[in-house]
């Protein structure tokens, strides 16, 4: 068995395969719900789907376990996944809102929603093309094309693509930085006080 998950009332739940698993905690009325992963998970694409009401969330404890290639693991809009006690060294892909409290080895592809990074094990490389990255641990190298970065900076910052920097104070005292294709974008989408910096020289571009 690849997954259980200890529904209340009923016991154990065991699954052939982690998404099988997934998918049936994402329909679960109970918030957190926990899939504990029981042995490597060695070639399966994996989907975490919405879940069934807003406030739900899950909980994946890999339990010493890895998710290795080539498996990958796919996010989805409206999802809310928690990664904790152990490795992801398969590609990881974000749309949704994704906790990192375990040890990501492979690339993270953020597209959307929000990545937290709450682990102090290295997150080697995040690609972000949009939404928000929380870093509170440890990031490598993070490839920026636009969206937004907050909290600790990373080891490295290629910010490819992105030709504006915005930067604001939030009310807390932290520090959110936000990227850009365009001037245009930036002001568009920029209220209250900020600091706006070229990230390169421009050519044509129409603020």
């Amino acid at each position: 068995k690849a997954a259980r998950i200890d529904v209340p009332g009923e016991g154990p739940l065991y699954f052939g395969s982690l998404g099988d698993a997934l998918d049936y905690a994402a329909g679960m009325e109970q918030s957190p719900v926990t899939v504990e992963v029981l042995e490597d998970i060695t070639d399966e694409t994996i989907e975490v789907k919405p879940v069934k009401t807003p406030s739900n969330s899950i909980i994946l404890d890999l339990n010493g376990n890895e998710i290795k290639e080539p498996s990958s693991l796919y996010v989805e809009k409206g999802a809310d996944l928690t990664l904790k006690g152990g490795t992801v060294s398969a590609p990881v892909t974000n749309e949704g809102n994704l906790t990192n409290q375990g040890e990501i080895s492979g690339d993270v592809v953020q597209k959307d929603g929000t990545f937290t990074n709450e682990s102090d094990a290295v997150t080697k490389k995040i690609i972000q093309d949009g939404g928000k990255i929380v870093n509170e641990g440890q990031i490598g190298t993070v490839e920026i094309s636009g969206g937004e970065y907050e909290g600790k900076p990373a080891d490295s910052t290629n910010r490819t693509g992105a030709k504006v920097e915005v930067t604001k104070k939030n009310p807390d005292g932290t520090t959110t930085t936000t990227y850009y294709p365009s001037v245009k974008d930036a002001l568009d989408n920029t209220e209250g006080d900020a600091t706006l910096k070229l990230l390169e020289d421009l050519k044509e571009d129409k603020a």
